[in-house]
């Protein structure tokens, strides 16, 4: 039970429910074992009545007062077996939420990284299968475990005080189901969640195609797919037969040794009659223990094969939740009221697992300045623009801000000061107006959204949609153009006005017209932020304050593009490059 320490903890949070679930499970286990006594008894006396020579008073009262007695214990029963799933499966719930909580909160304290290395679907499995296995064995495994504890051992005591030798008899079909059951809820658990992969890579696979669509029919796979999907959902029936198989045994076994254990009460309990050493009140007492008994030793059966799969997802979740985050709050952070947007870079080098990708940059951005950050492909650009915001551990005293370490920023502080555009202009399957106010608690002014549409030369798009900010987006964006989705990411960052605005190759989709008016409207804005532009196109950067060129990590290159032309270096021969294929594509 070590694994499952962290969800028993969550379990102590709601002690007042678990112990008025507790009292109904046992008052309930209590009149379960109650019933068939006073039933039998009732039996026994009209038995007694009906065998006496000369009959005597007739036991009127006597069985007025057992029925009032079975009805009410039964309607008694009912109400304490409702308030014990009511609040014994209510806190498994609880827990439940408290868990994927947990896990959702955990996730977005990791890095990157972290989901560079980790798959999608195995992460969303951990926090639905996973979690969901370990509430049923917590859940309900343990409040049938509990109600057999109690219900089994008062059974078994009135049934050895009524007939030892039927009850030892009736041992053997009744373990061998709790045995068989174990057995089998494993093959149960394991075609289960051969049903659960599966289907997950059927929805996979129709999810991708759904969202690559215009790549399939670009590259007219249509049929290629099409077979790929076919072999998915026939492996998806095959596990499902395999299930309804399982299911079928499943029943086979637990009918048969049901009716087993009846048919040994049957004969065992005819032949005392005949000979005069059972009654029929002792027979019905029997039938009724085992049919009382039936579902709570199958529960023990299904709770001994549900332990291995809630013991094996309880593992996985404590895999992620076990992860340090790399990137934390600083401990002890240097009170900063605001940041006013001045950036210095101190012998930076970076590496992620292997070879540096940066190495040893030094830099000094003043406050309001332009900056244009351009190079080969895998220089180290988006690696160096990520690094301003802690997207990635920064080593320490490296990055300084207002002259101030990053690691001692508070993370939340550092990150409301900058807009970040990543190159995957990522939006929200929600409306346009939700997705640039996403930096928000609350809806901003519209007259807000409205400038931040402006500056992102977003307003004859709006003009052009039927709802305007309110028209609804399709999955990722994808009823947006590319260079629309790059605009309305510019927006919901101008909107939060930020003191360092980072734009990561975010205007890749535009065309070079509407890429110079964006520019033009945000070096207006430059006096007042703080500008890193990374862009391959090197029109973009021709009017920035300063432009740096890194080669293999380092800076090769830095200065205004009048100087850097004059230079002769990588930059010159790019430009003359890019100008030479500009111009023969007016042509």
């Amino acid at each position: 039970m070590r694994r499952f320490r962290r969800c028993l903890r969550a379990f102590a949070r709601y002690r007042r429910e678990l112990l008025l679930g507790g009292v109904s499970l046992t008052l309930a286990s209590l009149l379960e074992a109650g019933i068939p006594v006073v039933a039998s008894r009732g039996i026994r006396s009209v038995e007694t009545y009906l065998s006496a020579e000369p009959r005597g008073e007739r036991p009127d009262s006597f069985l007025l007062l057992v029925l009032a007695l079975l009805l009410g214990g039964t309607v008694a029963k009912g109400f304490f077996r409702f308030w014990q799933r009511r609040l014994l499966i209510g806190v498994s719930r609880k827990v439940e939420r408290d868990l994927k909580e947990e896990f959702f909160s955990h996730l977005l304290t990791l890095a990157p990284g972290f989901f560079a290395r980790s798959r999608t679907g195995d992460l969303l499995s951990r926090a639905t299968g996973d979690v969901e296995a370990v509430r049923l064995f917590l859940g309900a495994g343990f409040m049938y475990a509990a109600s057999t504890l109690l219900l089994v051992p008062l059974a078994l005591g009135t049934m050895i005080h009524f007939n030892p030798g039927l009850t030892a008899l009736l041992a053997v079909p009744l373990g061998a189901l709790a045995w068989s059951m174990k057995g089998l809820t494993r093959r149960l658990n394991r075609h289960s969640e051969a049903v659960q992969q599966s289907l997950a890579e059927l929805s996979e696979r129709a999810q991708e195609n759904f969202a690559g669509v215009r790549v399939v029919k670009g590259f007219a796979r249509e049929a290629w797919e099409t077979q790929r999907f076919g072999a998915a959902a026939e492996a998806y029936r095959r596990h499902q037969i395999d299930l309804g198989r399982a299911r079928a045994w499943n029943h086979v076994v637990l009918n048969a040794s049901k009716d087993a254990a009846v048919l040994l009460i049957l004969v065992v309990g005819g032949l005392g009659k005949l000979r005069g050493t059972f009654d029929l009140a002792g027979t019905y007492l029997f039938l009724d223990y085992v049919s009382r008994l039936y579902w709570p030793l199958i529960a023990l059966g299904w709770m001994a094969g549900m332990y291995h799969r809630a013991a094996a997802g309880m593992a996985r979740i404590e895999e992620v939740l076990s992860t340090r985050p790399e990137v934390e709050t600083p401990r002890e952070p240097v009170p900063v009221e605001a940041i006013g947007g001045e950036v210095e870079l101190r012998d930076l080098t970076f590496a992620y697992d292997g070879a540096p990708v940066l190495r040893g940059v030094s830099l000094r951005i003043r406050r309001g300045e332009f900056v244009g950050i351009v190079g080969r492909i895998g220089s180290g650009k988006t690696t160096l623009v990520s690094l301003l915001g802690r997207l990635y551990p920064v080593p320490e005293g490296s990055i300084f801000v207002d002259g101030v370490d990053v690691n001692r920023i508070p993370l939340r502080k550092l990150r409301d000061a900058i807009g970040y555009v990543p190159q995957d202009a990522f939006l929200f399957s929600d409306t346009i107006l939700e997705n640039v106010a996403f930096g928000f608690d609350a809806t901003p002014p519209v007259e807000a959204v409205a400038r931040a549409a402006e500056a992102a030369a977003l307003e004859a798009d709006l003009a052009s949609f039927p709802d305007g900010l309110a028209t609804r987006l399709g999955e990722r964006g994808v009823t947006l153009s590319g260079g629309q989705r790059q605009r309305v990411s510019i927006a919901r960052a101008c909107l939060r006005e930020p003191r360092i605005l980072v734009l990561d190759d975010a205007l890749s989709a535009v065309d070079t017209e509407t890429e110079a008016r964006i520019l033009d409207r945000l070096r207006l804005a430059a006096r007042l932020r703080t500008v890193f532009l990374v862009s391959q196109r090197l029109s973009a950067v021709e009017a920035a304050d300063r432009i740096v060129v890194l080669d293999e990590g380092r800076i090769a290159e830095q200065g205004t593009h009048r100087e850097l032309l004059g230079r002769g270096g990588w930059y010159a021969r790019t430009w003359r490059r890019q100008r030479i294929e500009g111009e023969l594509e007016r042509l």
